[in-house]
Protein backbone atom coordinates (compact mmCIF):
# COMPACT_ATOMS: atom_id res chain seq x y z
CA UNK A 1 0.00 0.00 0.00
CA UNK A 2 1.29 3.46 -0.86
CA UNK A 3 0.06 6.34 1.28
CA UNK A 4 0.68 10.05 0.74
CA UNK A 5 -0.33 13.19 2.55
CA UNK A 6 -2.66 15.77 1.06
CA UNK A 7 0.26 17.85 -0.22
CA UNK A 8 0.21 15.98 -3.49
CA UNK A 9 -3.27 17.23 -4.41
CA UNK A 10 -3.63 20.36 -2.27
CA UNK A 11 -0.80 21.59 -0.11
CA UNK A 12 -3.17 24.05 1.57
CA UNK A 13 -6.46 22.10 1.59
CA UNK A 14 -8.88 24.93 2.35
CA UNK A 15 -11.49 23.72 -0.14
CA UNK A 16 -11.46 20.28 1.50
CA UNK A 17 -12.03 21.93 4.88
CA UNK A 18 -15.02 23.83 3.51
CA UNK A 19 -16.36 20.66 1.86
CA UNK A 20 -16.20 18.93 5.25
CA UNK A 21 -18.40 21.67 6.72
CA UNK A 22 -15.95 24.13 8.25
CA UNK A 23 -17.52 27.55 8.78
CA UNK A 24 -14.18 29.23 9.46
CA UNK A 25 -10.94 28.12 7.82
CA UNK A 26 -7.59 29.20 9.22
CA UNK A 27 -4.74 28.02 7.01
CA UNK A 28 -1.07 27.63 7.89
CA UNK A 29 1.13 27.78 4.81
CA UNK A 30 4.53 26.26 5.56
CA UNK A 31 5.95 26.60 2.05
CA UNK A 32 8.85 28.97 1.54
CA UNK A 33 7.87 32.18 -0.19
CA UNK A 34 8.60 32.16 -3.88
CA UNK A 35 11.68 34.26 -4.43
CA UNK A 36 14.09 35.12 -7.18
CA UNK A 37 16.75 32.50 -7.76
CA UNK A 38 20.13 32.66 -9.45
CA UNK A 39 20.20 31.57 -13.10
CA UNK A 40 22.71 28.85 -12.17
CA UNK A 41 19.83 27.00 -10.47
CA UNK A 42 18.56 26.10 -13.95
CA UNK A 43 21.76 24.48 -15.21
CA UNK A 44 20.63 21.00 -14.21
CA UNK A 45 17.42 19.03 -14.30
CA UNK A 46 17.11 18.90 -10.50
CA UNK A 47 17.32 22.68 -10.15
CA UNK A 48 14.79 23.20 -12.91
CA UNK A 49 12.42 20.60 -11.46
CA UNK A 50 12.65 22.21 -8.01
CA UNK A 51 11.79 25.61 -9.47
CA UNK A 52 8.85 24.26 -11.46
CA UNK A 53 7.51 22.53 -8.33
CA UNK A 54 7.95 25.73 -6.29
CA UNK A 55 6.07 27.83 -8.84
CA UNK A 56 3.22 25.31 -9.06
CA UNK A 57 2.94 25.11 -5.25
CA UNK A 58 2.94 28.90 -4.93
CA UNK A 59 0.17 29.25 -7.53
CA UNK A 60 -1.96 26.54 -5.89
CA UNK A 61 -1.37 27.99 -2.42
CA UNK A 62 -2.50 31.42 -3.64
CA UNK A 63 -5.70 29.94 -5.04
CA UNK A 64 -6.45 27.96 -1.88
CA UNK A 65 -5.57 30.90 0.39
CA UNK A 66 -8.58 32.78 -0.95
CA UNK A 67 -10.87 30.25 0.73
CA UNK A 68 -9.39 30.90 4.20
CA UNK A 69 -10.45 33.60 6.62
CA UNK A 70 -6.89 33.84 7.93
CA UNK A 71 -3.63 32.56 6.45
CA UNK A 72 -0.59 32.21 8.69
CA UNK A 73 2.74 31.99 6.91
CA UNK A 74 5.59 31.27 9.35
CA UNK A 75 9.14 31.94 8.19
CA UNK A 76 10.38 28.69 6.68
CA UNK A 77 13.52 30.18 5.11
CA UNK A 78 16.27 27.65 4.68
CA UNK A 79 14.14 24.61 5.55
CA UNK A 80 13.76 22.23 2.64
CA UNK A 81 10.35 20.71 2.00
CA UNK A 82 12.04 17.30 2.15
CA UNK A 83 14.14 17.96 5.26
CA UNK A 84 14.66 15.13 7.73
CA UNK A 85 16.58 17.22 10.27
CA UNK A 86 15.11 17.13 13.79
CA UNK A 87 15.87 20.85 14.27
CA UNK A 88 13.59 21.72 11.33
CA UNK A 89 10.59 20.22 13.14
CA UNK A 90 11.05 22.01 16.46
Amino acid sequence: MVLADCGIRANLPTYAARDLGADVVIAVNVDELLKEVDKDEFKNVTGLANRVASVILAARDELHSKEAVLVLHPDMSGISIVSVEDADYA
